[in-house]
């Protein structure tokens, strides 16, 4: 019957290197500003539990802001 050789991270000689997120380009928005169309007044909960207040958000999620430019009736302007 063979056996089964285990190593520890000490006693292998791979080189293991660190997971590094990538920096963020400048061209990427850090948030936007979402407006109601023909509703300016409008406060309350949108889509996503986006919170309205006086037809604006602001949010910083890309999955929503995605959501609200495919959809008729928001304008999308994204901040820096």
């Amino acid at each position: 019957m063979a056996t089964k050789e285990t190593k520890t991270a000490n006693q292998t000689s791979e080189v293991i290197e660190p997971v590094v997120a990538e920096p963020k380009t400048e061209s990427e928005p850090t948030g936007w500003t979402v407006s109601v169309n023909n509703s300016a007044a409008y406060c309350g909960i949108g889509a996503g539990g986006v919170q309205f207040a006086n037809g604006k958000a602001e949010i910083t999620s890309k999955r929503m802001a995605d959501w609200f430019m495919e959809h008729d009736g928001y304008t999308v302007i994204p901040k820096k």
